[in-house]
């Protein structure tokens, strides 16, 4: 699929108007939804501030959606890695990782648009990259293979296995959505759920893992589609609904597309991102 889109890319025959606003979007500022570069880290509380500076090898990567839209990830993801005291840093410069002009077709600028962040990332001594996006983690993968690449997920396990992530459960029902990317493409369906059954009671809506229904947010569907992005994340709310209080996912596209037709349909489900719970859950803060 990603190549017939690259084909139709370069006849002329792709992208679609809604995903030509998105890669011009990237190409001049930055970012994939059409916000300018100065208000990437408005949401940053001062405190935090000195990350900018630390030398560390270890790269937050916060990713275009959780600058500008999913801000909470954001803040509970450096919240939490901060207090359990993970050495990392923040690149103010941060730019739009590439995955857009790639799953649109647009080889060419992605390209530029990869190197150019490989530069930067060499230039600040960065060695590992530590995501929050599933489609930047795809990505960095794929295409940055000079790099050690982690979601936050299998950074978080790691230390719980280890003891140094310490939870309590709480009395709070939660279900998990399973991303596409990280699911069906990486196999990542134990680590986040042996997370939030430390935080609370977990319980599996009808489709899970493997066979888990998508929010339907993914691939540029919610872009040039939004009508079928909306009855496909409605589904996934109905089967989440009557299981547990709240909804957790660990991707950005996942979370504003349910939290967004959660909202509109007013099905009063709670939708968070994992960082958020085990924010809370932290034991001994």
């Amino acid at each position: 699929m990603e190549l017939c889109r690259i084909t139709l890319y370069e006849s002329g025959l792709a992208p679609l108007p809604q995903h030509r606003e998105i890669i011009d979007s990237v190409l001049r500022y930055g970012n994939s939804v059409k916000k300018p570069r100065e208000a990437r880290w408005s949401w940053l509380p001062a405190e935090y501030e000195f990350l900018f500076e630390k030398k560390s090898p270890l790269l937050l990567f916060i990713g275009c959606l959780s600058s500008y839209l999913t801000k909470e990830i954001a803040i509970s993801t450096i919240e939490l890695l901060s207090k359990i005291g993970v050495e990392f840093r923040l690149y103010r410069e941060e730019e739009c990782c590439g995955a857009p002009l790639l799953n649109y077709g647009d080889l060419a600028d992605a390209r530029e648009v990869i190197e150019a962040n490989k530069r930067l990332f060499e230039k600040e001594g960065v060695e590992e990259l530590l995501v929050v996006c599933p489609g930047c983690y795809r990505i960095f993968k794929r295409e940055y293979r000079e790099y050690e690449v982690k979601h936050v997920v299998h950074l978080l396990y790691e230390l719980y296995e280890r003891g140094e992530l310490k939870l309590e459960r709480l009395d709070i029902k939660y279900t998990y959505h399973d991303p596409c990317h990280l699911g069906r493409e990486y196999g990542l369906y134990d680590e986040p759920r042996a997370l939030l059954g430390a935080s609370g009671r977990l319980v599996e809506m009808e489709e899970s893992r493997d066979r888990a229904l998508c929010c339907g947010a993914d691939a540029g569907v919610r872009p040039a589609f939004k009508n079928l992005s909306i009855s496909m994340a409605t589904e996934r709310l109905k089967q989440a609904r009557d299981k547990a209080e709240i909804l957790v996912t660990t991707c950005p596209f996942c979370l504003f597309n349910l939290n967004y037709t959660n909202l509109k349909l007013g099905l009063g489900l709670r939708i968070a991102y994992l960082t958020e719970i085990l924010l809370k859950a932290l034991k001994n803060p």
